[in-house]
């Protein structure tokens, strides 16, 4: 086993390197021992390209704007009735009518109807509300319409919020046709967008966001009404159907993303 070296024949070994460098001619044209200069090339159109794609990776976000929620619409309960909102206030236990406050009806599919940043989301609808989306805000007491452009329609469409800017668009019913479609619906842009598509069609589902999950309960097209569709917003999209009366899983399968 070798010993360790003691100061002096350390100091003797760098020593004796620093003259052999001296000695050894590394700048000499030709010389065997030359050190070989290499360069790095750096393809600028790849890397430009690179950026890019990065860039379009990253958005900057900024806090969430807190809404102004009036009084009358804090701590209450929320219902509809044709056109109309009921509150129910925890505090009071008291129920106060708003008329008219949708522009249509919006009784019949309460699956369609979703809270997010102090508005009132109702997505689709029967006959000729059924490409349209209403949006009621609580701070100004008002309803606002506009069309689903890009996505369908339908009638019975579960709507669910991600807490942060989505509102995912599940199934629903075109003439009485189930839809098998995933879309969702920007806060911040006010835009639609395809996600992708379950493996059957689903109406008058209900359906809640978790960790990037969806999970869909209710009737499922060709199947009994005890089936829940867990559904994956951003891997490759697995569909998973469980019987909840037996406990057994079903079918799975793995559709692309659009």
């Amino acid at each position: 086993m070798a010993s360790a070296l003691n100061d002096n024949e350390l100091l003797t070994l760098i020593k004796n390197h620093i003259q052999h460098m001296k000695l050894v001619g590394y700048e000499d044209i030709g010389s065997s021992s030359m050190l070989k200069p290499y360069q790095v090339k750096i393809d600028k159109d790849k890397l430009n390209r690179i950026k890019k794609e990065i860039r379009t990776c990253l958005r900057l976000v900024g806090p969430p704007v807190q809404p102004i929620i009036p009084p009358e619409f804090q701590n209450c309960l929320v219902s509809t009735c044709n056109k109309d909102m009921l509150l129910l206030s925890l505090d009071t236990m008291k129920w106060t009518k708003i008329e008219n406050a949708f522009k249509n009806q919006v009784s019949g599919q309460p699956n369609s109807m979703v809270y997010a940043r102090g508005n009132i989301y109702v997505f689709g609808g029967e006959s000729s509300s059924s490409t349209r989306y209403m949006r009621y805000s609580l701070a100004e007491k008002q309803c606002y319409e506009a069309e689903m452009l890009g996505v369908l329609g339908g009638s019975e469409i579960s709507a669910c919020y991600d807490g942060n800017e989505f509102i995912y668009l599940v199934g629903g019913d075109t003439h009485h046709n189930s839809l098998d479609r995933v879309d969702r619906f920007s806060i911040d842009t006010q835009q639609f967008e395809k996600v992708g598509h379950l493996s059957i069609g689903v109406t008058d589902a209900f359906t809640i966001f978790h960790d990037d999950m969806l999970y869909i309960v209710g009737v499922l097209d060709g199947c009994s009404d005890h089936y829940i569709t867990v559904y994956n917003t951003e891997q490759v999209l697995q569909v998973r159907i469980v019987d909840t009366n037996k406990g057994k899983a079903g079918k799975v399968s793995w559709p692309g993303r659009l």
